[in-house]
Parts: structure tokens; C-alpha cells; sequence
């Protein structure tokens, strides 16, 4: 997975980040990449092809294994939310912008991906190759009423966090910049509903212990939802790392995680894991020959995964 700055950055609210990464990951589309009324993509952002396609395949080089010297173009703008917990009896909105065009410095990674199902399994057994990082911006970003800024001499967008729900379930939000180096877009997007996972146990606001056997796979159950529900699973340690994302769209009232997403997890203490379901609604434009994904997420509860055979 590509985008580990922004998943340290979201994984600690809570948040299902790998939605972003499963959407936005990919390599940049090609030329003349048609919108969704069949023209040719242009500067005013169409949509990209579905982001989050689960055709399966036998397992391919991940994405993550462009070959070097090829820039890969991407972005994304966030809306998210963390519900209320008893650290936090609030709740916590954010919002976050980046843009940014990356070179592959070194050969080939030797990342792989594969579909389980709606399930995507990306395994890099080991570091990612070196690149070039290279920020880009698209003027002021306003997420839903929230502007985020640009601060040109940290070359990054600002984090905007706020006490409260900015957003609420159903709202119809409208995610837009107003154009830098990115011309400027605009999109809609309806925001999701919270979750209520009843099995298995959590404890709101930490990450809770959970047994976890590969044979089995980790069935989850919710109170019936029509928003998209996403299962983000990810394990890392000396240099290696495997990460699940599962996404069920609405309406739905659980899933299994299966056993053939979890095989290449190890059976042995040491790594670090982490599991994650959230709601969340996403749409990916092209605007500039950059992937830029809009994406809306209530996060939900975390565990902490301990594998066995």
C-alpha cells in the first residue's frame, strides 16, 4: 500500500483509511479515460472508472510495482467522523486534502495483489521501493462548509479537526477546490450512517483484543445499514506487510471476512495488526491526469487482531 503518511495519520481517529488507499492506490489512468456520459475526462474532474472493482484475478504485481521513473499521479479530500466514545463523548470531524505526484526511484517492487470475493489482499514481503514524492495543490479545498488551507511553506494542506458532527447521516455534501496546480473540481457525495457492530465485542474508543483463526475467517455482524461498509485489516512487521480490505455494499447486516483473504497472514506474535470496519461513501475524478479521490467516513470500531492458524 502507497499511501502510509496518510494512514498514520487517519488510523489513530478510528477511521477505515485503507478505503482511501483501496481507491486512490492504483496507477494513474490513462489518456482520454471516459467519464460516466461517455466523453473524454477533462480539466473539470470526471469520474474515473470504479475505483473499487473486485474482479477477480490469480494475483497480479501490485501497483505499488510501477517501473521506475514513472510518475504516478494522485490525490484525495476527506470528510470523516468519528462518533462519540467515553474518551470523547463529542466526536471528532475532519477534514484533509493531498495531492501529490510520486516517482519510483528504484526497480520494481515485489508487492501483490489479489481479489477474495469483495475482498482486496495487497502483500509486500518487503519495503516498498524508494521514491520521489513530489506535493502538489488545487487552491482552497472546502470539504462540506470546512476549508482546509494550503500552507505553501510546509508544501501540505492544513488538518482541520472539530469538536462535533460537521455532517450527518444522508446530508448530500459537496467536496470542491477552487484550483492551483490541480485545475478546479467539484463533487457530491451522500454522507454515510454510523455503524453498530454487534459482534464481535468492542470496547468504543480503543482497540480490543480479538482471536482471530485463519481457517475461519473473522465473521462481523451490524445493525442492518445502507451505507457501504468497509473491513479493513492490516498486519506489518520487519519490513513486510499484508493488508484485507473487504467492502459490502448497503444494504447489508454483516460478513465473514473469508479464510483464503487471511492466508498470508502470519500465525506468530510480533507483528502489528489492526482491524477496522466504517462506513463510508467514495467517488474518484480525474482532473489533470490526477486520480483524485472524494471520500466521506464514520469510522467504527477497532481490534486488535491475534492470528493463529
Amino acid at each position: 500500500m502507497r499511501f502510509f503518511t496518510l494512514l498514520a495519520i487517519l488510523s489513530p481517529l478510528g477511521l477505515a483509511a485503507c478505503v482511501v488507499d483501496a481507491s486512490i492506490a492504483k496507477d494513474s489512468p490513462p489518456e482520454g479515460a471516459t467519464n460516466v456520459d461517455g466523453g473524454n475526462s477533462d480539466r473539470d474532474g470526471s469520474l474515473a472508472a470504479d475505483a473499487t472493482s473486485t474482479t477477480p484475478d490469480a494475483g497480479n504485481p501490485g501497483t505499488d510495482g510501477a517501473v521506475a521513473g514513472n510518475p504516478t499521479k494522485a490525490g484525495a479530500v476527506f470528510a470523516s467522523f468519528t462518533p462519540p466514545s467515553p474518551g470523547d463523548p463529542s466526536g471528532k470531524s475532519t477534514a484533509f486534502a493531498f495531492f501529490e505526484e510520486s516517482v519510483t526511484t528504484a526497480s520494481t517492487s515485489t508487492c501483490v495483489d489479489r481479489d477474495e470475493g469483495p475482498c482486496r489482499v495487497t502483500t509486500c514481503p518487503g519495503a516498498l521501493p524508494p521514491s520521489t514524492k513530489v506535493p502538489k495543490h488545487a487552491g482552497m479545498v472546502d470539504v462540506a462548509g470546512v476549508q482546509v488551507q494550503w500552507d505553501p511553506s510546509q508544501k501540505r494542506y492544513s488538518y482541520v479537526s472539530r469538536s462535533g458532527a460537521a455532517w450527518t447521516a444522508g446530508q448530500e455534501i459537496t467536496l470542491s477546490a477552487s484550483g492551483g496546480d490541480l485545475s478546479a473540481f467539484s463533487g457530491k457525495l451522500t454522507f454515510p450512517e454510523a455503524l453498530t457492530v454487534t459482534a464481535p465485542a468492542y470496547s468504543p474508543g480503543l482497540s480490543t483484543p480479538l482471536a482471530v483463526s485463519k481457517a475461519v475467517g473473522i465473521p462481523l455482524t451490524w445493525a442492518s445499514t445502507t451505507s457501504n461498509v468497509t473491513i479493513a485489516l492490516s498486519e506489518s512487521g520487519a519490513g513486510a506487510s499484508t493488508s484485507v480490505t473487504c467492502t459490502v455494499p448497503g444494504p447489508s447486516a454483516g460478513f465473514t471476512v473469508p479464510a483464503a483473504a487471511l492466508r498470508d497472514l502470519s500465525a506468530v506474535a510480533g507483528p502489528q495488526r489492526s482491524l477496522q470496519v466504517s462506513t463510508s461513501t467514495s467517488k474518484a475524478l480525474v482532473v489533470d491526469g490526477y486520480r483524485v479521490n472524494l471520500t466521506a467516513v464514520v469510522g467504527g470500531p477497532a481490534w486488535s487482531p491475534e492470528v493463529s492458524p
